[in-house]
């Protein structure tokens, strides 16, 4: 069975679709049942926790053999790095003592040490976390997500222009979820 935390979201469905379609299990786990119906016609099983519910998560990997893990991002209304920090704890106490033979980890380009600075040290504490608990695991450091620009779609199709804190000459390296083919691989 390949467990996938977070795979409702554009990472998460990538994986999860991919796997279907080569005939493997997946168990999404989602906070929300809201695409329940539509991933269980698809043949995936579904699993609602919520991130902070160590116990219930822990059950949830239990079943797995395969684990895909996504730390979520944070509501932007609160103090994000203290939240992540949060739930990179539940998440990695709810891997012990787990029948895993692999965990696979999302990250970031770029992930470090450090003190709020975004993802990068949120993604760095989840690596570090999953590197003590004594199984197979790789780290995915992706560059930024083509799908992130997904939500300026309707703006820039209305006015033909694509706001950014970027700034106009800046190069990015970017990558699409689907570019995650076999996760499994690399151990």
């Amino acid at each position: 069975m390949n467990i996938i935390s977070g795979g409702t979201g554009q990472i998460g469905s990538a994986l999860a679709k991919a796997l279907l379609k080569s005939g493997e299990a997946v168990t999404i786990i989602s906070r929300s049942s809201k695409s329940a119906a539509d991933w269980q016609a698809k043949g995936a099983k579904f699993a609602v926790a919520d991130i902070y519910d160590t116990e219930g998560l822990h059950g949830i990997f239990q079943t797995g053999k395969n684990i895909f893990v996504l730390n979520p991002p944070a509501d932007p209304l609160t103090d994000t790095d203290l939240q992540e920090r949060k739930t990179v704890a539940s998440l990695v106490e709810a891997l012990k003592g787990t029948q895993a033979e692999k965990i696979v980890v999302a990250s970031t380009l770029g992930a470090r040490s450090g003190s709020r600075i975004g993802d990068l040290n949120t993604l760095y504490e989840l690596e570090q976390g999953i590197g003590t608990l004594g199984y197979p695991y790789q780290i995915i450091r992706s560059a930024y997500y083509m799908s992130n620009w997904a939500s300026s779609l309707p703006i820039i199709k209305k006015t033909g222009e694509l706001i950014s804190f970027f700034p106009k000459a800046l190069k990015i390296p970017m990558v699409a979820p689907q570019d995650i083919r076999d996760w499994r691989q690399g151990l």
